[in-house]
This record gives C-alpha cells, structure tokens and sequence, in this order.
C-alpha cells in the first residue's frame, strides 16, 4: 500500500550565521540570541510531537483500510453465498416440481425410463451435496471465521446467524423435503412397475386364452362338420366302424372338455379375477366380457357337439341294427337258394328218372319197376309236403323280412329271386307222370 505524504513542514534552516556581523569598518551581535535558540527549540519540539502524531493517524488511518477492505472481502463472500444459496434453492424448486409432477405410466418400459429418471435425479441430489452445498458449506464456514484483528481494531462479519441460517436451511427443510418427495416418488414409480408388469401378466393370458380358444374352435368346427356327414353304410362292419370312429371322437372330446376346455376355463376366471390395488393405484383387465364371450362360444360349440354326436350315435346304431337284419335276411335268403338248389337238384333227378324208359320183360321186372316208382311217388309226396312246404315257408319270411325305424329301413333287395325259385318248385311240375311200360 502506498504510504500518505508527510503531514509535517520541512525542518527549520538554522539561523545561528545571522546572529553577527562584522566587517573593516565595523560589527554586529544579535542580542538576544538566546530567545532565538529557545524558539527554535519550541518549535523542533512541537514539530516532533506532530510528528508522532501524524504517524499514529497514519497507522489508524492504514488499519482502517484495511479493515474495510477485508470487509469488503468479506462482504463480497457473503454476497456470493447469498447467491449460491438462490442457485441452490432454484435447483431445489426445480426438482421439487419433477418430483411432484405424476407421469402417466401405461407401459412397463415407461415405468423403468422414470426410475432411471429418478436414479438419476438422486445421483444429481448427491453430487450437488458433494458440489454445491459443500461448497456453500465451507464459504459460510470462511465466513464466519474470518477476522480483521490488529492492535488498532478488529471486526468479524456482523451476521453470522443469517449465513448460517442460509446452510441450515438447504441441509434441513429443503434437502429433507426433497428427500420425502422422492422416497414417495420411488414408492409410486414402484408401483406403476409393479402394476405394469402385473398388466403385461394379464394380457400374456388374455392371449395365451385368445390361443387356446383359437385351437378349440378350430377343432370343434372341424368335429362339427364331420358328425354332420351322414356315411353310407352298407354292412355291418361299416357301421362298427364309424360307431368306433364316434367313440374315439366321444374319449378326445372327453379328454379336451377335463384338460383344455377346463383350462381355458380356469384361465378366463383367474383373468376376471385379477386385480391389482394398492394405496397408489388400481387396475383390472377392462374387457372380461370378451373374455366370457369366448368361454360362452366354446360351450355353443361343446353343446352343438354333443347334440349331434347324440344324434349321430343313434343314426349310425340304426345302421348296425339296419344292416345286421340286412345280414340276416340275406342269410335266410341264401338259406332259401341253397334249399331250393338241393330240391331242384332232386327234382332234376327224378326227372331224369321219369323220362326213363326202362325196358320190362316179365311180371317180377314190372312189379319190381312199380314198386320204385310208388317209391318216387312217396318221395315226392314227402317233398312236397316237407321240403317244399318248409322252404316256402322261409321263403314267406324272407319277403316278409322288414325292417323300418325314423332312420331308415330295409327289405330284402332281391324278392324276384326268391319268387323265382318257388315258381319253379311249383308241385304241378311233378304231376304229370307217364306211366308207360315197355
């Protein structure tokens, strides 16, 4: 620092060569030099103390300097304190309004982008703890350490209470608002994760229940359309074979009404079921309707299934019943030809016999030819009666045969066949005898 100018005169020249005078002619002495020397002396006197004086003004004017000057310092630091505090409390409003504001959550991904908002947002906080506050911190801390302090005077920042009062007030309310804001703000993102994931759960089933019904419409479709095709039976094992065929269809659809249809059930109920509540939220899946609509349209298919797999059981046990009277008819009737062959065959043989012209020559040989034909005659007789009469009689039953229910029925295919062979075994063709002798 530059020192002041010296408050002081410059000092007295001496006068003591004026005090005589002398030359060749004549001289002088001052007389009263003594009044001279003490004036003199007075005055190197009080110029002394001024002196003294002045330089003790002079080190409490410099103390004075630079006590203001430090004050200055000083209050500059405060100035800037008082800004880092407005700094901080601008931060905190700001962030105070993030941590109020409710995003709206409506997936799983937004969920985690606002954690890791958060996340970051707490990291944020704890470096600006680190940065910031420390700094504002050990600035109020300097602060009120500071201390102009000299022999002269001394002077320490007048309010310290305020600077502290500053550092308390981010440490404290500010910091442990924000602190509670967030703590509620995870609690809330949380539970809009929580609920997100708890909704992408429902909807994984929804589909998966989509799917299963997919696979049992398909199926019962396809099942519907095969029990509405009428087979065309035509034997008895046909008709076993479509019953078998009914009954394997009845053990699956069995199997998929206690597994897969019980399941889509299951599923469905557990789907309306759902509900996801806590103190922050709530959220059930907002079409059950569509999901009882596929339940109700799997049971459509189930009944419509059942009804004409009824109907078709009955159709198809008329078709065995149908053709096992068919069967046996045709066994009567087959019974009929064979019969009627094995007396066509006779008749041909007594035919044969009837047109033989046996040569006689004496009366034993003519006895003996009569007696075999009363034989024939007997023969036929008993045919006729017997055979004959029994295969008409079978023959009767055959074309009588008839079968008929709401289903179907059945006669024999061939009555002409059977008509046939009894016209041919008509007893008149047996009656006209030549009874000729030779």
């Amino acid at each position: 620092m530059q020192r002041c100018a010296s408050p002081l005169p410059p000092p007295l020249t001496p006068t003591c060569h004026l005090s005589r005078y002398a030359s060749d002619l004549s001289q002088y002495t001052y007389e009263s030099p003594s009044d001279v020397t003490a004036r003199e002396a007075a005055i190197a006197s009080r110029l002394a103390k001024l002196l003294e004086l002045a330089e003790a003004k002079l080190r409490f004017l410099q103390d004075h300097l630079a006590r203001n000057r430090f004050q200055d310092d000083v209050r500059l630091w405060v100035r800037g304190h008082q800004d880092s505090h407005t700094s901080i409390v601008a931060w905190v409003d700001g962030r105070r309004r993030y941590l109020q504001t409710k995003e709206t959550i409506d997936s799983i991904n937004e969920a985690q982008l606002q954690l890791s908002l958060l996340r970051a947002y707490g990291q944020e906080k704890e470096d600006k703890s680190q940065g910031s506050v420390a700094a504002l911190k050990a600035a109020g801390s300097e602060i009120r350490e500071a201390e102009y302090k000299t022999e002269i005077s001394q002077w320490k920042y007048e309010k310290p209470e305020e600077v502290e009062a500053l550092e308390a007030e981010i440490e404290g309310p500010l910091w442990a608002e924000l602190t509670t804001l967030s703590d509620e703000k995870q609690r809330v993102l949380a539970d809009d994760l929580a609920r997100e994931q708890f909704k992408e759960k429902v909807r994984l089933w929804v589909k998966n229940h989509e799917e299963m019904f997919s696979l049992l419409e398909l199926w019962s479709l396809e099942k519907i359309r095969y029990l509405e095709v009428k087979e065309t039976i035509s034997n008895s094992e046909e008709a076993k074979e479509q019953l078998s065929r009914l009954a394997l269809f009845e053990q699956k659809k069995s199997d998929l009404t206690a597994a897969d249809v019980a399941g889509h059930s299951k599923l469905g109920a557990e789907i309306r079921a759902a509900v996801y509540e806590t103190e922050y939220s709530r959220w059930v899946y907002p079409a059950p309707a569509e999901v009882s609509a596929l339940e109700g349209k799997v049971v459509t298919h189930w009944e419509t299934m059942a009804a004409k797999s009824a109907s078709k059981q009955l159709v198809l046990e008329d078709d065995l019943a149908r053709e096992l009277y068919a069967e046996a008819t045709r066994l009567l009737a087959d019974q009929h030809g064979r019969e009627a062959g094995r007396v066509m065959a006779w008749a041909a043989l007594q035919d044969a016999y009837l047109k033989l012209r046996e040569e006689c020559d004496t009366e034993p040989q003519g006895e003996y030819l009569l007696s075999v034909f009363d034989a024939y005659v007997t023969a036929k007789a008993t045919t006729t009666s017997t055979t004959v009469s029994s295969l008409k009689s079978l023959g009767a039953t055959v074309l009588a045969r008839k079968y008929e229910t709401s289903y179907s029925s059945y006669v024999y295919e061939k009555p002409e066949d059977v008509t046939a062979r009894e016209v041919k075994l008509n007893p008149s063709l047996f009656t006209s005898i030549n009874l000729g002798l030779h």
